[in-house]
């Protein structure tokens, strides 16, 4: 027959085991029961939202996950009990009263009673704002005035902007990508030193001539780099094309 004094001590390693495993979770951890109220969370969970772990204790899931109502949760329950995860994006509110982008992961947990939920939270903020970056970035690539190209290291066209489409007087992507760099512009000297400068010199600053899909000739300021490798990914050539006003006689 087990003490209560060995019952006592088993029971304190359960809640130190517990403790311990919540801390070292990388994701977020609340834990809500049937009524929808938190009743344990983990430090991770504390530093998204801002609270300490008293202060969280009896919110509403609701005020700490946008739109996970009262009904909301009651389909959660009903997977949970089908023995299903359910994974949702949502956006979780602060105590600042700020939000930011999250993936929850939610199962059934009993931890006080059989209708427990976890919700495994994924802070997806700094993805977020990489993705809006990189967004911005090929929105600004997309409007640039100045011809944009990225070439191999062998000159072949990889990726051209609208503008350097419209330079060229070309129909579409199909006409430019694929084709060598130099099948555009009428100097072989002038693309064997725009190609190879970079590699030596870190960048190059010149100018070329054109030649459009209307037979026209079209004069350009140059400046090329190399863009850096990554991971043992292949260099690629940047070059970036800013028509030149004609001369007045």
């Amino acid at each position: 027959m087990v003490s209560a004094k060995a019952a006592t001590i088993s029971k304190s390693r359960d809640i130190s085991l517990y403790k311990n495993l919540m801390a070292g979770l990388y994701d977020g951890i609340l834990i809500f029961d049937s009524a929808g109220l938190v009743i344990g969370s983990n430090p991770r969970a504390e530093f998204f939202l801002g609270y300490a772990s008293d202060e969280l204790w009896g919110l509403r899931c609701e005020d700490l996950v946008i739109g996970v109502n009262t009904r909301v949760l009651h389909k959660l329950h009903s997977h949970a009990q089908e023995g299903r995860f359910t994974v949702v994006n949502g956006t979780c509110k602060r105590k600042d009263g700020t939000s930011f982008p999250s993936e929850i992961a939610i199962s059934r947990i009993r931890l006080l009673n059989e209708g427990d939920l976890i919700f495994s939270i994924r802070s997806m903020e700094r993805r977020e704002k990489a993705r809006e970056g990189r967004e911005s970035g090929e929105e600004a690539i997309r409007h640039a005035a100045a011809g944009i190209v990225v070439c191999t290291t062998e000159g072949r066209i990889a990726f051209v902007n609208p503008a350097f489409i419209k330079l060229l007087d070309a129909a579409g992507e199909e006409d430019v990508l694929n084709h060598m760099i130099g099948d555009f512009c009428t100097s072989y000297d002038g693309v064997k030193a725009m190609m190879h400068a970079p590699s030596s010199q870190g960048s190059w600053l010149g100018s070329m001539e054109l030649a459009t899909a209307k037979g026209l000739k079209r004069e350009v300021l140059v400046t090329a780099a190399m863009s850096p490798t990554r991971h043992g990914a292949e260099s690629h050539l940047v070059l970036t094309m800013t028509p030149l006003p004609k001369a007045v006689l």
